[in-house]
């Protein structure tokens, strides 16, 4: 029974997830999305799978930015993993990927849990 009452307790937690959403700028002035980026309910989606920021550079020193519910086909992705990805005109950019809530806010992406982790293993080291 304790079991079950656990389980519903945690069922909120695993199945909502919320990203920031913002663009597709194809020539943003900034690494930043034009104005303020959106908070969207990715459990909407199909599979609310994690959040994904898109950045690079344009050859005239503009940025293409793209914030965004992950989807499907990026579910092979780690929490907190960028990889190279080629965008609109040939731009060649960074796609980060994270799984909690509002992860994607900035231009660098940096897994929580992973810096949870190293904060522990400093403290364990040192004490």
């Amino acid at each position: 029974m304790m079991e079950v009452l656990f389980a519903l307790l945690l069922l909120p937690i695993v199945s909502s997830l919320e990203c920031y959403s913002c663009g597709v700028f194809l020539t943003a002035p900034t690494r930043n999305c034009k104005g303020e980026p959106i908070a969207m309910n990715c459990t909407n989606s199909r599979t609310p799978i994690g959040c994904v920021y898109i950045n690079g550079e344009n050859a005239d020193g503009t940025f293409y930015v793209e914030k965004r519910c992950g989807m499907v086909d990026e579910r092979g992705l780690q929490d907190g993993q960028c990889i190279d990805v080629i965008v609109e005109k040939s731009v060649k950019a960074k796609k980060c990927f994270c799984t909690s809530d509002l992860c994607n806010s900035s231009s660098t992406l940096i897994s929580i849990s992973f810096l949870l982790f190293v904060v522990l293993n400093l403290n364990f080291h040192y004490n």
